[in-house]
C-alpha cells in the first residue's frame, strides 16, 4: 500500500532538484509504501532530464509527469490527480526533508487516520548554514484532535504548506483545485481544507526544511514586489471564500480561519503597501478586500501583526502608500 505520494514542482530547478530527491530516497530505497511524483512545469532547463534519470534508476518509486508550464497551481492539481498514496504532502524542489525524518514519518502513517498530519518544519539558510527550528505551543503530539479544537499559540504558526500532509481523499473530496497561472496558491493549499478537516494530529518530526537564500524565492522582496497582482488575487479569492462560510462555520472553525486569513492579509499588504509602488489595479482589489474583511469581521484586520495598522491606517485614510514616502524622503 502507498502510504504518501509526494508531490515536487519543477521549473527551472536544475540547481537543487537532485539535492531534493535525494534526500527523500536516501535510507529509503527498499521501501515501497511512498512514491514521488515530479511534476515538470515545462522547465527550460535541465530539470526534466534529471528527474528522468532519477526516474530509471527508482523506477518503483518516482514517476515523472512533464507538462506544459502553468504555475505552482497547475501542479498541485495535477499531483492530486496522479497520486494514489493514502496521504498528500508537497515538497518544493529547492528545498529537502531532513535526513532520516521521512523513515519516522511513514512509519507513523502506517497507524494513522487522521485527515490532517502536521509535523515540525524548520528554515535553513543556505549562505550561512543556520537552522530555525519552527516549533508549536499548547498542543500535544501525537494526541488526536477533533474538529479542529486545539488551542495555543503555535496553531497559527505551524500551519504552513511545510507542515502539512493532508488525506487524499479529503482533498478530492472537497474538489481541491488550486488556481492556475499565478503565484502563491501555497495559502489556498492551507485555506481551502480547513473547513473540512475532523481530525487531526500533531507529530514530534522535523522533517521540512525550507531553504532560504535562493534569487527568485517568493519570500524574496524583489520576486515579491514583482508578484503582486498574484498575490492580490489569490487573497482576494480567499477572502471572498472566508465572506461567504464564516457566519455558518463553528466557533473553532472561524476562528482559525479568522488566524489564517489574518496572516494572508498582513502579507497582502505588507507587500502592496511597503514594497510595491502604487498602481490602480492593486489599490482597487487592496479597497474590495480591505472593505469585505471590515464588514465580516474587523478583528481580522487587527487580530495580529499590529506593527502594520499604522502603515494600513495611512494608506486608508490619504491614499498613500508607505513605499511611495519612502521614495520622497529619498530624494
Amino acid at each position: 500500500m502507498i502510504l504518501l505520494s509526494i508531490i515536487i514542482p519543477t521549473y527551472n530547478m536544475e540547481k537543487y532538484l537532485a539535492r531534493c530527491l535525494n534526500s527523500v530516497i536516501v535510507g529509503n530505497e527498499s521501501r515501497c509504501d511512498f512514491e514521488i511524483l515530479v511534476i515538470n512545469d515545462g522547465s527550460k532547463d535541465y530539470s526534466l532530464k534529471i528527474a528522468e534519470q532519477f526516474k530509471d534508476k527508482y523506477p518503483n518509486i518516482i514517476r515523472v509527469i512533464d507538462k506544459e508550464n502553468g504555475n505552482y497551481g497547475s501542479c498541485v492539481n495535477r499531483g492530486l490527480k496522479e497520486a494514489t498514496g493514502k496521504y498528500f504532502r508537497i515538497l518544493d524542489a529547492d528545498d529537502t526533508f531532513q535526513v532520516g525524518a521521512l523513515e519516522i514519518m511513514l512509519d507513523s502513517l502506517s497507524s494513522s487516520d487522521e485527515d490532517m498530519i502536521v509535523s515540525r518544519y524548520s528554515y535553513l539558510y543556505d549562505l550561512t548554514g543556520r537552522k530555525k527550528q519552527i516549533v508549536p505551543n499548547g498542543i500535544q503530539y501525537d494526541k488526536l484532535y477533533h474538529g479542529y479544537d486545539f488551542s495555543g499559540d503555535g496553531n497559527d504558526v505551524i500551519l504552513s504548506m511545510h507542515a502539512v500532509t493532508y488525506k487524499t481523499a479529503l482533498l478530492r473530496d472537497i474538489g481541491l483545485k488550486l488556481d492556475e497561472g499565478v503565484s502563491y496558491t501555497d495559502l489556498e493549499y492551507i485555506y481551502f481544507p480547513l473547513k473540512a478537516i475532523k481530525s487531526l494530529k500533531f507529530l514530534d518530526i522535523d522533517l521540512y526544511e525550507y531553504h532560504i537564500g535562493r534569487e527568485g524565492q517568493t519570500v524574496d522582496p524583489k520576486s515579491q514586489a514583482k508578484s503582486i497582482n498574484s498575490f492580490l488575487t489569490v487573497t482576494k479569492r480567499l477572502v471572498d471564500d472566508y465572506a461567504l462560510s464564516y457566519k455558518n462555520a463553528s466557533t473553532i472553525l472561524q476562528n482559525n480561519e479568522r488566524i489564517t486569513i489574518n496572516k494572508i492579509i498582513y502579507a497582502t499588504f505588507k507587500i502592496a503597501l511597503v514594497l510595491c509602488p502604487k498602481n490602480e489595479d492593486s489599490d482597487r482589489i487592496l479597497k474590495d478586500i480591505y472593505s469585505k474583511v471590515k464588514r465580516i469581521d474587523d478583528n481580522v484586520l487587527w487580530l495580529k501583526k499590529k506593527k502594520i495598522r499604522p502603515i494600513v491606517l495611512l494608506w486608508h485614510f490619504t491614499g498613500l502608500y508607505f513605499s511611495s514616502i519612502k521614495k520622497i524622503f529619498r530624494k
